[in-house]
C-alpha cells in the first residue's frame, strides 16, 4: 500500500508540473492582452526608433567597421571617446578640414551598400552636430559605391538649409527627397564636376565637405548618423 501511495504521489507531481507549464505557456501567449511583461515608456520608444532605422554610418563606431578619408591634406576626420564628447553613447566623428582650401571627409562603409532606393520619397538622414564656436558653415552629402560605373557620384546640400551648426548638439534631420536624383562627380581630365545620376540602390558614404573661405577654421562633431524611414 505504501509503494501504490508513493507511486500515486509521483504521477500527481508530474502531473501538476505539467500543468504549471500549460498555464506558464498560456500566460505568454495572452500576457499582452493581460498585461503582464508591458515595455516601460522608454523601452517602446527605443522600439519604435529600431523599427523605423534603415540604415546607420555611426553609432559610437562605424557601420560595419567602416573607415574615414580626408582631404586635402591636413583634414582629419577621426573618432573621438571622452566624457561630454558625445551626444550619445561614449562616441562621436571630429572633421577637422582645411578651412582655406575645399575640403572634406568621409565616413565609409566596408565593403557593404545601402539601398536606399524605397526610402526616397519619405525616408531621412538625421544626425546630430555640435561645432566648436558655432555658425560653422558645411555641406552634408552622401556618396554612392565607384565599383557601379567606375566614379564617385555625390548629392550635397547645405546644412544650413535644414538647422545651423551651433555650439550645442543639434539634431538635423533631412528628407531623402530633397538631395535628389542628380549628382556630380569629379573628373580628374577636365579638372571638374560632371553631372551623373546617383546611385540609391548603392550608397556607400556620409560626407561632410566645406568650400574654400567660407570658414576661418573648421572642427565640428557629428554623432548619431543613420537613415531613417520616415520622419514622425
Amino acid at each position: 500500500m505504501k509503494q501504490i501511495c508513493k507511486k500515486k504521489s509521483r504521477i500527481l507531481g508530474a502531473g501538476t508540473v505539467q500543468l504549471l507549464l500549460v498555464l506558464l505557456l498560456s500566460g505568454s501567449a495572452f500576457g499582452l492582452k493581460l498585461g503582464w511583461g508591458k515595455s516601460s515608456g522608454k523601452e517602446a520608444e527605443s522600439e519604435k526608433t529600431a523599427l523605423n532605422l534603415v540604415g546607420f554610418f555611426f553609432k559610437d563606431a562605424y557601420a560595419f567597421n567602416g573607415f574615414q578619408y580626408a582631404y586635402p591634406e591636413g583634414s582629419h576626420v577621426k573618432i573621438v571617446r571622452g566624457k561630454g564628447m558625445a551626444h550619445s553613447g561614449n562616441a562621436a566623428v571630429q572633421f577637422d578640414l582645411v578651412a582655406s582650401d575645399y575640403s572634406g571627409g568621409s565616413i565609409c562603409l566596408n565593403r557593404k551598400t545601402y539601398d536606399f532606393k524605397k526610402y526616397t520619397k519619405k525616408g531621412a538622414l538625421q544626425f546630430w552636430v555640435k561645432g566648436v564656436q558655432g555658425g560653422e558653415k558645411a555641406w552634408v552629402a552622401l556618396v554612392d559605391d565607384d565599383k557601379i560605373d567606375g566614379h564617385k557620384t555625390v548629392v550635397r546640400l547645405e546644412v544650413d538649409w535644414f538647422g545651423a551648426i551651433t555650439d550645442k548638439w543639434t539634431l538635423v534631420s533631412i528628407p531623402l527627397e530633397h538631395f535628389g536624383n542628380q549628382g556630380v562627380y569629379w573628373d580628374a581630365k577636365s579638372g571638374r564636376e560632371v553631372d551623373a545620376d546617383f546611385d540609391w540602390e548603392h550608397v556607400a558614404e556620409f560626407r561632410i565637405e566645406i568650400k574654400k573661405d567660407e570658414n576661418k577654421s573648421f572642427r565640428i562633431w557629428v554623432d548619431d548618423i543613420q537613415v531613417v524611414k520616415s520622419l514622425r
